[in-house]
């Protein structure tokens, strides 16, 4: 292993916890150090295999749709046809993300941007959260699948959703779009527009 640029020892309370071998460079424990045992269990997946379009206009928020929707496994949030996350118990989870971005037949370059927003009076307002990200297409026919995770501690009654749009910034052009797989990968069936899954602690 390497030599890191760790200095120790650390101490505790007066107690070397850690030092690091000089000759190896690996960090030793004169400690044992316990971690509290976490591990996640899949909550609920969605996705949409159907275009999403970005337009007709640019500047113009949409909400990212995840299929039909539905209640998750033990209750924690549920998902509508519109792409809104409610929450219906507090829990603490792991929300993962994946938007296909896909143009087709437009010249220049196409400028996504991808946010979330919470909203904690039932819909009527909404916050941006400071996930804000772009995705730039730069030639025709050009696809790129984005991917983000959150971990958060969510609350009863509290609200959340994907939103994308075309940005003024580039062309007028860029969707959310499936890949249907052909020949031998068909059995996987559809690449979708966008998809979520949500992990819980246990």
């Amino acid at each position: 292993m390497a030599r890191t640029s760790f200095a120790g020892p650390v101490y505790s309370e007066g107690r070397p916890v850690v030092t690091q071998d000089l000759t190896t460079g690996e960090l030793v424990g004169q400690i044992p150090i316990v971690y509290p045992a976490a591990r996640t269990a899949i909550e609920a997946e969605y996705r949409d295999n159907a275009l999403q379009v970005g337009g007709p206009a640019v500047d113009v928020p949409r909400t990212v749709r995840y299929g039909p929707g539905g209640v998750s496994l033990t209750g924690i949030v549920s998902v509508d046809a519109n792409g809104v996350i409610t929450i219906l118990k507090d829990a603490t989870i792991v929300a993962t993300t994946r938007l296909r971005a896909q143009r087709i037949g437009a010249a220049g370059v196409s400028i996504v941007v991808v946010w979330g927003e919470r909203s904690i009076d039932g819909g009527l307002n909404w916050t941006p959260l400071p996930n804000v990200s772009s995705i730039n297409l730069n030639v025709e026919d050009d696809t790129i699948t984005f991917y983000d995770v959150i971990p958060a501690r969510v609350v009863i009654g509290e609200k959340y959703r994907i939103r994308f749009a075309r940005s003024s910034d580039g062309n007028n052009s860029g969707d959310l779009a499936p890949q249907v797989l052909p020949g031998g990968l068909a059995f996987l069936g559809v690449v979708p527009s966008a998809y979520l899954s949500i992990y819980r602690f246990v």
